[in-house]
């Protein structure tokens, strides 16, 4: 079902007529879809009760998406919150992401042409702030490493093995006192 979905939404917003862009989001977010899955088997497990698990889990998940870059720039993350980012599925997931759109846009043309100021040499620059020259432009603005990309998608899946098998390990132990 989220197959269907990423790909009506990836289509429909018309982001990038790249098959090769296509099947690396549709990727992500299957691994981002596991990792979630995870987080709720082991929120489950360790609870063992419906009402406890999900007044658990809404806690839980603010922090992880707050700390994730969606709202706050990476730089700016305080250091005694940086350990939050590095818990957050969705934090590797947005940075992923990021890389997978922005990495081979080589020319961003400025919404607002009015804006647009012609330098000596020919270059046309945009004088709006929000306007980027290119995809990397985009990166360093988020604080996003595009060298950093197989480490986020290792990290992603090695967060879902964890919550998977510590979800194990709490269902193991759950079935040993009964």
């Amino acid at each position: 079902m989220s197959f269907i979905l990423i790909t009506i939404i990836y289509w429909m917003a018309n982001i990038r007529n790249d098959a090769g862009v296509y099947f690396s989001i549709t990727f992500t977010f299957i691994l981002m879809i596991q990792c979630s899955m995870s987080f709720a088997y082991l929120i489950s497990v360790s609870t063992g009760n419906i009402e406890i698990s999900t007044a658990l889990a809404g806690p839980i998940l603010i922090p992880l998406i707050l700390f994730a870059g969606y709202f706050l720039n990476n730089d700016s993350t305080r250091a005694y919150f940086i350990w939050i980012k590095y818990l957050s599925w969705f934090y590797y997931t947005f940075e992923i992401l990021m890389i997978e759109l922005w990495t081979s846009y080589d020319f961003i043309p400025c919404s607002n042409p009015f804006n647009n100021v012609t330098t000596p040499g020919g270059t046309v620059l945009c004088k709006n702030a929000r306007c980027f020259a290119n995809g990397d432009a985009v990166l360093d603005q988020y604080a996003v490493k595009k060298d950093l990309l197989w480490l986020n998608i290792v990290l992603l899946i090695l967060l879902t093995i964890l919550m998977r098998v510590l979800g194990f390990f709490f269902l193991k132990l759950k079935l040993r006192k009964n």
